[in-house]
Parts: structure tokens; C-alpha cells; sequence
């Protein structure tokens, strides 16, 4: 039999808290029992693997319930500018990244943040070019919804100064010429992302078991987020033969919906992905008051009320899961009523996911909780738009990732990240939802710190809550007999440290399916 017992002085269950016994004894795959390590070790000891974490924390394995998977493998893979400290350091960083990876035919990745330069600017065609000439080269902001292309790859594109922007994305041009400045924002980086040549299998391969790898030293054991269909076939060959250690809950395109296959508990799929809007960073998202200094403009409404309504009708009827990108108070608004509509017509089911909720008007929070909808949000997007929102939308900012509010207006709410929009670390993401402040310590007390919540609502968040989110909390997301063993145990009781030591502390183990695929010497 396939036995392993895991010790622990403290074990932490996210609706229990800390429970009365110190073991744990896995069995197949599941947590078989909870007891006294005492009596445990006396019944089991010879048939079963000891693992001694009584210095630690052992809870769930973290849940992350927005992640684009293959995006944050080929960004553990490809150029990283997330760490420019200002356009000298972008290019700085490109240029070496295109002399030690001479044969690729393209430059891709990026994850730039301007709002981290002293200049905050934009980079443009001219920055890339007079590293990066000779191949083209397309970068994305680190929010995914504003890219940059140098010269050539603007013209591969067949982007000039006569290109009409398309509907829901714009083109920066050029205010003296009208010549784009390689500035394409949410569906404009379309034009230029169609030409680029998709990865082969071999490198989809590469990128998720990069990312597999990176997920076990996080302790995340299950993620949620967007697939295509040749990275769902990938996936699920690749879970098939054994090969991945996470689940994953895999969510299609409303315009690509197709029936696919699952693998009971380990890849799902169900959901649908519907954009309403754009970013905060990219100054997209919709709201109901134009942005300062923009003559009017109030973001990027991608869909209509009247589209959104039947597009909510449409998926609500085949009994699928919604998953609705609404980052601004306008777009937040405008899906509620479509799901509003949906349930005054006839029925609507519920658990349906508005994603980011980045701004919301307390006025809505109601019709959040009665609707039984779920708000999947993102702490570390809090602190990175604390840098600048309040030059971005002003005084709206009192709207600005009210998590606390929501939960207290009796909202379900689920924890991710975005990676590779974000960082994939845990660790950021309880910091940030406990702190609100920076990394590196300040602004004093956190920003809007009455949006702060305790340390075990956010475990509690980036775990039951997210399985709660995907409708599996019946089988995942707790320490209780019969639930999978994805387990993780901390190196510290994150209940007994500083909370600015968060960062600091360590995943001394992961388990998945009961097997332990992640050990810290």
C-alpha cells in the first residue's frame, strides 16, 4: 500500500483553523486519517513514510484561480523585463537577451512596467530598434493588455500610419506624424501577434513542465485559467502519462467553445472566458467617469450591454461556468446586469466568476452576493497599481480592490495571481492581501488599509475559496479525511512570525496526489 504519514506539530485547516491533532496518514492519493502522531507512528510505522515538520505550517496546497499556464512557462522561458529599472535597463536587458539567443527568428515576452520608470513613459519602436534592428521583436507589459513592436515587426504586421484601430484596441501614434509609435493596446496587439509564429509542441512541452517545476517549489497544487486547444491537448497527454504535478481547471473562449475530455480531479473543464473590458495599466479598463486628461475617453467597452446579455444567456443555458474579465466599476456594472437579466428571464446558475474586480462601486457589492456570483481577485495587483492609480483614476481609487468589503457584504471571493501578469509566489500574494504595502515596507499602516484582511481569511481565500470558486470543494481545498493529499508545509508558523516575514519564510515540502514531488534541503 502506498502509506505515508506526515507529522506536524501544527495543522491548519482553512474552515477548522488549527486542529487537534499533529498527523497526517495518506493512502492512494487522500488523506486516510488525521490523528496523534503517537499512535499513528506506533500502528504505521513500518509500512509507512515519516516526514517530520513539527517546526512548520501544514495546510492545503494553494489554489491559484487565475493563471495563464503556457504564457507563464514561456515567461520563465524567455526574455524578463519586469526587472527594468528604467528604458537604459530595458534595452540593456534585450540586447543581451538577443546575443545569447542569436538563432531566434523573433523576440517575444517582456513583461515590462513603465510605471516603475522615473520617466514613466512608454517604451516605443525607436527604443527596441537601436538595440534590436534586424528581427522583429514584440514585447507585452506585464498586464498583457498594452504591447510594444519595433520597427520591423510593425511592418511584417502591415501597421502604418493609415491602419484603422480595431474595435476594443487602439494604436499610439505619433501626435506630429500620425506614424505609430509601436505602442498597440488590447485587441491592437492582435495585428501583430497573428503574424508571430506559434510555438512548436516540443517548446508547449517545455514551457508547462518549466512551469510544473516552478508551481511544486510554490506549493501550488491546483490552478485555474484559459486554454487553447492544442495547449488543452498538450496538457492532457501530458496528465495522461503522468508527467505534470498540479491540477487544473481549464477554461475555452466563448468564440472557441468545444467539447473536451477531462481527467476526473485533475484537468476540468467547463468554463467560459468572456473579456468586458481592458487593464488598469493599460488605462483601458471601463469606467463610468473618463479617465483625468483623456477629453472623454472612459476605457474600452469590448462588448455591448445587449451582446453581454446573450452571451450570459447563451452559457448560463448550457449549464457552464461563466469566467467574465471585468477589471473597471463601468464593466463590473455591466455584467451584474447581464446576469441580472439572465435570472429575472428564467434561471441562472450559480457560482458565475466576474475576474479582477479591480475597481467596484459599493452599491453593487449587493447585487454581487445575491446574485451568488464570485469575485476571483488578485492581491498583488494591489499593490503594483498603488504605485499609480490615483493619477489614473483620481478619486475613485475609494473603489480601488475592496477584497474586505466585498467578503463583508457577504461575497464570495477567490485568491490568484494572473501570472505571469504577476508573480506566481504565494507568498507576494498573502503579503499583499494582509499588508497592502509595498515589498519593501510603506506607505505606513498600508494603502486604503481598511481593505486589509487577517492572515486565515487569505489562507483561507487562496485555498477553499478558490476550490469553492471552481465548484470543487468537495473534494479539494481542506485537510479532512477523503480529500486529495495536495499538501504543503511551511519551514515557519506563518502564524507566529512577523507578517513582513512572510516573504521570507520557505515551502519546505509539496505534496500532490500524495506523492511528494517537492522537498527543500
Amino acid at each position: 500500500m502506498d502509506l505515508k504519514l506526515v507529522i506536524r506539530a501544527l495543522l491548519w485547516d482553512p474552515v477548522l483553523g488549527r486542529l487537534e491533532h499533529d498527523a497526517l496518514l495518506i493512502q492512494n492519493g487522500r488523506i486516510e486519517q488525521i490523528g496523534q502522531s503517537d499512535q499513528m507512528l506506533a500502528a504505521f510505522k513500518s509500512q509507512a513514510h515519516v516526514i517530520d515538520a513539527r517546526q512548520g505550517l501544514v495546510m492545503p496546497g494553494f489554489n491559484d484561480a487565475h493563471t495563464h499556464l503556457f504564457d507563464g512557462g514561456f515567461y520563465l522561458l524567455s526574455v524578463d523585463l519586469r526587472q527594468a529599472r528604467d528604458e537604459q535597463d530595458f534595452q540593456h536587458i534585450l540586447h543581451t537577451f538577443d546575443q545569447q539567443h542569436p538563432h531566434e527568428t523573433w523576440i517575444t515576452g517582456g513583461h515590462w512596467d513603465h510605471e516603475s520608470w522615473p520617466s514613466r513613459q512608454w517604451p516605443s519602436r525607436q527604443l527596441i530598434d537601436r538595440v534590436v534592428p534586424d528581427k522583429p521583436v514584440f514585447l507585452v507589459r506585464l498586464d498583457w493588455h498594452i504591447g510594444v513592436a519595433n520597427s520591423l515587426a510593425l511592418e511584417l504586421a502591415g501597421i502604418d500610419k493609415e491602419t484603422i484601430d480595431p474595435v476594443g484596441g487602439s494604436i499610439q501614434r505619433d501626435p506630429h506624424t500620425g506614424e505609430p509609435t509601436g505602442i498597440l493596446c488590447d485587441t491592437a496587439m492582435k495585428l501583430v501577434q497573428r503574424i508571430i509564429p506559434p510555438p512548436q509542441v516540443r517548446e508547449r512541452i517545455q514551457a508547462v513542465e518549466t512551469a510544473s517545476q516552478y508551481a511544486a517549489k510554490l506549493g501550488i497544487t491546483s490552478m485555474q485559467g484559459p486554454l487553447d486547444d492544442i495547449e488543452f491537448q498538450i496538457l492532457f497527454e501530458a496528465m495522461e502519462k503522468g508527467s505534470l504535478h498540479f491540477r487544473f481547471n481549464a477554461w475555452q473562449h466563448f468564440e472557441d467553445e468545444k467539447k473536451r475530455p477531462s481527467l476526473p480531479q485533475r484537468l476540468i473543464s467547463g468554463g467560459i472566458k468572456i473579456f468586458s473590458d481592458g487593464s488598469l495599466g493599460a488605462g483601458t479598463a471601463l469606467m463610468f467617469d473618463p479617465y483625468p486628461g483623456k477629453e472623454g475617453f472612459a476605457g474600452l467597452q469590448i462588448h455591448s450591454q445587449s451582446e453581454l446579455n446573450e452571451m450570459v444567456e447563451t452559457v448560463d443555458d448550457r449549464n457552464q461556468q461563466l469566467i467574465i474579465h471585468a477589471i473597471g466599476d463601468r464593466a463590473v456594472h455591466m455584467v451584474l446586469t447581464a446576469l441580472e437579466r439572465k435570472r429575472q428571464n428564467g434561471s441562472l446558475a450559480p457560482r458565475h466568476r466576474l475576474e479582477h474586480v479591480q475597481v467596484c462601486r459599493k452599491k453593487d457589492f449587493t447585487r454581487f452576493r445575491n446574485l451568488k456570483a464570485i469575485a476571483s481577485v488578485q492581491p498583488s495587483h494591489c499593490i503594483d497599481d498603488m504605485r499609480w492609480l490615483d493619477q489614473r483614476i483620481g478619486a475613485r481609487t475609494v473603489d480601488a480592490h475592496p477584497i474586505k468589503s466585498l467578503l463583508d457584504a457577504g461575497v464570495d471571493v477567490a485568491f490568484g495571481t494572473d501570472w505571469s501578469v504577476e508573480s506566481l509566489d504565494p507568498r507576494l500574494t498573502l503579503y499583499a492581501a494582509v499588508t497592502r504595502e509595498y515589498p519593501t515596507g510603506g506607505p505606513e499602516g498600508g494603502w486604503m488599509p481598511q481593505e486589509k484582511i487577517t492572515l486565515a481569511k487569505a489562507l483561507f481565500l487562496y485555498t477553499w475559496g478558490s476550490a469553492y470558486a471552481e465548484r470543487c470543494e468537495h473534494f479539494k481545498g481542506r485537510l479532512l479525511p477523503g480529500y486529495v493529499a495536495d499538501i504543503v508545509g511551511w519551514d515557519a508558523n506563518l502564524f507566529d512570525i512577523e507578517v513582513h516575514d512572510i516573504l521570507r519564510a520557505r515551502i519546505q515540502f509539496t505534496i500532490f496526489n500524495g506523492e511528494l514531488i517537492h522537498y527543500a534541503n
